[in-house]
Formats: structure tokens, C-alpha cells, sequence
């Protein structure tokens, strides 16, 4: 097989370039900024995307450059437990919470500078006898057996594919940060979602003194504010919430918070036509209340390899890989979209009543949906 293009140069395109080189493929991922980097705070990586990684050998320095989480609190603003879940049970490979830019380059250091282009905008790609020709802003042409855009939530590629679209504002935004603190002993290996009225924090270690938190409140689109003002904010609305949430606050420089409406889309069964498809938000984004984000890519990055190894024309692979993903990545985008309603209730009684029913929810059936999440193999 000669060289996939895979555009975009992403956790998911870098998962994807790995393991079609583990398969004996030439690859030539481009990247349309001047350095592979991933502007965000921590990430959560579940048993279903550590056990890919595993595979692809990396499991080791990914776990030398991250935080193992072996538990998993659900709080109330006050403090009270809601929820107590293992995290580490009997999978194969742990949880942990890495810097995205750690697993960033982790994927890097496994794929050859020639196979990496930066600072190439895909503009526009045809197909004709056999092959996909790929045009970048650079004024450069390549030839490749298949495309694959794994160019994130607004991707070139869909839009050429599908058409130009929105994303789907969710009513909330986030913001995120890592703070260098130390959390208390009971602490250690924990990662813990405080939920009030319209409004979540979360916090997981990340190793060598670090924190990784996120922060959420309902609000209409759009309406971010000044970076300036981020932190005072967040000091206002989380002032009175259970510690150490003011503390980690406080801890965090006010130039190293990210702030961001949450968007996803409506999952879609037609990914891909002809040579090309898509992969990891280009095809699927969804809201980060599951955490499976870069997991679902990371999946997604495995599953193409496989069916591009199989016999048939490429086009009838690519169809494969994709009837192959819909149903779990349809599923996580509507559970994750589930759980931010379910977290975001702002209304007293709906507050009161979660409660109640969180606190009363059997461990076995929690546990069951939780597997459903984090115990799917690939």
C-alpha cells in the first residue's frame, strides 16, 4: 500500500500514523500549524484508550509522565459524597491523567520527522485512478491511497465531505487550568466532580505536585469575557464550594486558564466518501463529560488500521471502519451530552432530587455503566 495522507497532526491523527506504521504503511501526516502542540490543561485517558496504547508499546512512558486515577468521587458543592467508584476494578490497564501535551509528544517521538509536514493548510483534494491528491496552502501536491481528517472539531475535510456546519452550543461553558498543588493524602489517585446548581468543578492529580482542574457554569454562547477576568470569576462563583476548589484556584497563574464554550454535533453515519473518511472529532466530537474525547480518536486511530489491512477496494475498507465505529461513538457522544443536562440542572428541587437519587443509585449498576464507558476493547 502506498502512503495515507492523514491531515492533522492531533492526538488522533499521531494515534492513527502509528499504528498504520505498526501495519507496514507509509504515512505523511500535515499540520497546518508550525509545531506539533496541544494548547490545553490535563486529560483524562480511560482503560479503553490506555489498553490501545498498551498496544502500540507506549503504555510505559505514558504512565512515567502521568498520574494513575484509582478512584472516582461524585460530590456535592458542600462536600457530601454522592458517589465512590473504582476506577482501576479488574481492567487490563489503569486510568491515569496526563498534560495533553505529554501524550502529545509521547505519539511524536514515535513517527519519523519525514513523515510530519507543519505548517501545511489542507485547501482542497480530488480523486481519480486510484488515488487522492491533496492540496495545501503551501502550493504543494501529494498523492496518497487514502485521506483520513483527523483535523478536529471544525475539519476541512467534513466540511468538504458534508458541507460547512455548526457545532452545537451545549449551554455551558468550561474553563480549565493545572495548578501546582499538593492534595491531601486521602486524595492522592482520586479525581473528583463537584456538582451545585448550573455549575461542576473537577480535579484530578496529575503528578510531580500538579493539579488538573475544570470548572463549568451555564450561559448563553459565546459570552466568554476577558481573559483577564477569568480567574476572578472563577473565585466568585466557587468562593463558598467545599476545599481545596478555592485553594486550586488560587493556585492557578490567570494566563495558564482556557476558557471555551462546549460544542458538539449530532452523530452522522456518512463519515467518508470514496478514498477519504474521517476520524476523532472531525467525524464525532463530543462534550467532555465522559472524558473520552482523545479516547474515542485513540480507538478510532486502531479500528482504521485494522480495516485497512483487509482485503477489498479501499473505498469498501474505509465504509467498514466506519459502520465498525457509529454505533460506540454515537453512544458516547449521546451519553456524555446526557450527562452534561444531568450535570448542569440548575432549578433547586431537580438539584435536590439528583441528589437523592445519585446517593441511592445501586454500586452494581453504576459500575455497569461505567464498564459500558471505559471496558470496551477494540
Amino acid at each position: 500500500m502506498s502512503t495515507i495522507i492523514i491531515v492533522g497532526g492531533g492526538i488522533g491523527g499521531l494515534s492513527t500514523a502509528i499504528a498504520m506504521r505498526q501495519q507496514g504503511c507509509e504515512v505523511s501526516v500535515f499540520e497546518q500549524t508550525s509545531e506539533l502542540r496541544e494548547i490545553g490543561a490535563g486529560l483524562s485517558v480511560w482503560p479503553n484508550a490506555t489498553r490501545v496504547l498498551s498496544q502500540f508499546g507506549l503504555l510505559p512512558e505514558v504512565l512515567n509522565r502521568s498520574e494513575v486515577i484509582e478512584r472516582l468521587q461524585l460530590r456535592t458543592w458542600k462536600g457530601e459524597l454522592l458517589s465512590d467508584i473504582k476506577t482501576v476494578a479488574d481492567f487490563e490497564t489503569p486510568s491515569v491523567c496526563i498534560h495533553r501535551s505529554d501524550l502529545l509528544s509521547i505519539l511524536a517521538e514515535q513517527i519519523p520527522q519525514r513523515c510530519i509536514n507543519l505548517g501545511e493548510r489542507l485547501e482542497s483534494f480530488t480523486e481519480s485512478d486510484g488515488v487522492v491528491v491533496a492540496s495545501f496552502s503551501s502550493g504543494r501536491k501529494v498523492e496518497g491511497q487514502a485521506l483520513i481528517g483527523a483535523d478536529g472539531l471544525n475539519s476541512t475535510v467534513r466540511a468538504h465531505i458534508l458541507g460547512p456546519s455548526k457545532p452545537i452550543y451545549r449551554g455551558y461553558w468550561a474553563c480549565r487550568g493545572i495548578a501546582d498543588f499538593t492534595l491531601e493524602k486521602q486524595e492522592a489517585h482520586t479525581a473528583t466532580e463537584t456538582w451545585g446548581s448550573g455549575q461542576r468543578f473537577g480535579l484530578e492529580p496529575m503528578g510531580r505536585g500538579r493539579v488538573f482542574w475544570y470548572a463549568t457554569a451555564n450561559a448563553p454562547e459565546g459570552q466568554l469575557g476577558d481573559q483577564l477576568g477569568w480567574k476572578d470569576e472563577l473565585r466568585e462563583k466557587f468562593k463558598h464550594w467545599h476545599k481545596p476548589i478555592p485553594e486550586v484556584i488560587e493556585a492557578t497563574e490567570r494566563d495558564a486558564i482556557l476558557k471555551h464554550d462546549i460544542l458538539d454535533r449530532q452523530p452522522v453515519r456518512c463519515w467518508g466518501k470514496g478514498r477519504v473518511t474521517l476520524l476523532g472529532d472531525a467525524a464525532h466530537p463530543t462534550t467532555p463529560n465522559l472524558g473520552q474525547g482523545a479516547c474515542m480518536a485513540i480507538e478510532d486511530a486502531l479500528v482504521l488500521s485494522q480495516c485497512l489491512m483487509q482485503k477489498g477496494e479501499i473505498p469498501s475498507r474505509l465504509r467498514k471502519y466506519e459502520s465498525l465505529r457509529f454505533k460506540r461513538t454515537g453512544y458516547i457522544t449521546r451519553e456524555s451530552r446526557r450527562a452534561g443536562r444531568i450535570g448542569q440542572m440548575e432549578n433547586a428541587l431537580a438539584v435536590t432530587l439528583r441528589s437523592l437519587w445519585l446517593k441511592t443509585l445501586p454500586s452494581f449498576l453504576v459500575d455497569k455503566i461505567h464498564r459500558s464507558y471505559y471496558a470496551f476493547e477494540v
